[in-house]
């Protein structure tokens, strides 16, 4: 429907449009992002933050309402550079269009113009030759030309004519863009909104053709090193303390890629970073951290650049595994989160064993623990089926943790065929331990079918005992009664725990993980062990020697427990898992 003035139902309608186009092409946009690093994932990141919108925002006949809605969504879920930046417009659009129930075109021009601004002084280093350019253009183009047009679908038609070049000229003004011959995935991403408007304007649909790309020669050959290795989100309520302008200076020692925005009642924080714990320990200083998000993007690259097999492999934060191991062999580590005084931590990302004690003492309430959210599993999920083949995933024990259960209800919306998930009834060093058997196989080349039934048949043979020196830890979680607890504390018990064949936790009758380690090594031919631990290094040394010596080889690995064990079992506890062979 062509109209001189476009009221709130109308704007839902475009904007939504502009996103299921976007969410059309995702996989286009993935296969040509280079910029400011190649890991593929700007297509989904702008899908993410369009879903959200579809999903959540309201669809109301006031222009103001409807883009208040849409810009609170927006920001709820921009998710990498690209979400981020289409999040801080659709906010300057929203800012710039208070209390108005219809936009003329004149309006609607001039306020798109005014909502780059809010873009470009969302980022700390604004960089030409990306979505912040064709935002740019865009605005200017409509300004120009808007008296000249009778209606909408005109000006956006021939817009969207001008932009094609703009677009095609960021491949002239980014290093990176020029050496792959690609343009940049967040300039043509909005352009694909445009179009998406354009589309429902004229016919009152979107096309669901998807562009086609065959990728060139020079990409195939692109090299790139990583500034920093994670792409990571901090959702922060600010305390007095907060001032913009001080943080953004004093954020940019810790990385790049700095985008903030404010959003009512908290800031939205996006850095690429090597040390994602720094930063949210940097920004406890000033607020509150409600929400992370964190993303491998050295994983992401090696997978889009050079992919191992076509079975990706994905787990929680608990499964212990070296830095190196999940690296070479790319593994997604989804971080179980732990919540202490209203502050979410995201395991082995934000909080590391280092630091869980000094959170555990200065919060007033014992934090607990909880599952990745819906949408960061689905986001996560939806970019390695793009990526692989198949997919396995192993997770902490379902007696433990409802994550299994959420991940396996997920999986199976996107691709119940494609995508394993598989109760590991484990933790810690004995969850690692199966990941590690399936990383195995795929490298012996078997199938989905072998792999699947060797990793779900060596489950019942993964042991684990950890040593406990304080149970009060546990105690204060809740997973131990206090009435154990005190009596261990009066007779200076020590404690060893386990879990079950059924994936329970329990405490066995051992209270020396020495004697265990030696009956063990009497009793079973152990083929694989590691050891885990939340210890000093001068005990753990101890022990890797004592178990070198009574088992006749030394551990696989040696590994801190994440944080989340951290605060269940307490500091110095130390822990052996193996996987057990009858002797023949």
């Amino acid at each position: 429907m062509l109209t001189n003035e476009i009221n709130g139902y109308q704007l839902y309608d475009y904007i939504t449009a502009g996103a299921k186009k976007i969410i059309v092409n995702q996989r286009y946009l993935n296969s040509i992002n280079v910029f400011p690093v190649a890991d593929g994932d700007t297509g989904s990141n702008l899908a993410f933050t369009m879903n959200n919108i579809i999903k959540k925002a309201n669809r109301h006949e006031s222009a103001s309402k409807t883009l208040d809605s849409v810009a609170k969504y927006a920001l709820e879920a921009s998710y990498g550079n690209s979400g981020t930046i289409v999040a801080s417009y659709l906010k300057g659009l929203a800012s710039e269009s208070v209390n108005k129930d219809k936009l003329s075109i004149k309006e609607f021009s001039h306020n798109l113009a005014k909502s780059v601004k809010y873009a470009y002084s969302s980022i700390a280093t604004p960089q030409e030759g990306t979505i912040l350019t064709v935002m740019r253009e865009w605005g200017d183009y409509l300004l120009d030309n808007y008296k000249n047009t009778s209606d909408l679908r005109s000006l956006l038609n021939s817009s969207i004519t001008y932009l094609t070049d703009v677009v095609n000229n960021t491949k002239e003004q980014l290093y990176e863009l020029k050496q792959a011959n690609v343009v940049d995935a967040g300039a043509k991403g909005f352009v694909y909104f445009i179009e998406g408007i354009y589309e429902f304007v004229s016919s009152g649909f979107v096309s669901d053709a998807v562009d086609e790309f065959k990728i060139p020669i020079e990409m195939l050959d692109l090299h790139q090193d990583l500034n920093f290795r994670y792409c990571s989100e901090f959702d922060l309520e600010p305390n007095k303390s907060f001032d913009v302008k001080s943080i953004k200076k004093r954020m940019l020692t810790y990385g790049d890629s700095l985008i903030i925005n404010d959003r009512e009642s908290y800031y939205k924080i996006h850095i690429h970073t090597d040390d994602p714990e720094k930063v949210a320990l940097f920004l406890r200083k000033y607020g509150k951290i409600t929400g992370s998000k964190v993303d491998d993007m050295k994983i992401q690259y090696d997978v889009l650049n050079n992919k191992k097999s076509n079975i990706g492999i994905i787990t929680d934060s608990i499964a212990d595994l070296p830095t190196d191991f999940i690296e070479d062999n790319q593994i997604f580590v989804m971080p179980i989160q732990m919540i202490a005084d209203g502050e979410i931590y995201l395991d082995r990302m934000t909080i590391t064993t280092k630091n869980t004690f000094q959170v555990l003492k200065d919060s007033k309430v014992y934090p607990s623990s909880s599952q990745p959210t819906d949408s960061y599993i689905r986001k996560t999920l939806e970019y390695m089926m793009q990526h692989y083949d198949r997919v396995i995933g192993i997770f902490i024990s379902s007696k433990m943790s409802g994550t299994y259960s959420k991940v396996k209800t997920i999986a199976e919306e996107i691709d119940k065929d494609r995508i394993k998930v598989i109760d590991s009834k484990a933790n810690s060093g004995s969850q690692g331990l199966i990941v590690k058997k399936a990383v195995n196989a795929i490298s012996d080349k078997k199938d989905f079918s072998e792999i699947i039934a060797e990793v779900e048949e060596s489950i019942g043979r993964m042991k684990i005992f950890v040593e406990i020196p304080d149970l009060s830890y546990a105690v204060k979680s809740g997973r131990v009664p206090a009435i154990v607890g005190k009596v261990a504390d009066l007779f200076k018990l020590r404690v060893i725990i386990s879990i079950d064949k059924e994936g329970n936790g329990s405490v066995v009758k051992d209270r020396s993980l020495k004697k265990k380690i030696k009956k063990i090594s009497q009793d079973k031919v152990v083929k694989d062990y590691v050891l885990i631990h939340s210890a000093k290094e001068k005990e753990v040394s101890e022990y890797i020697d004592f178990a070198t010596k009574e088992i006749g080889f030394p551990p696989l690995f040696v590994n801190n427990v994440s944080a989340v064990i951290s605060a269940l079992v307490g500091k110095d506890s130390i822990g052996i898992a193996y996987e057990e062979v009858n002797e023949v």
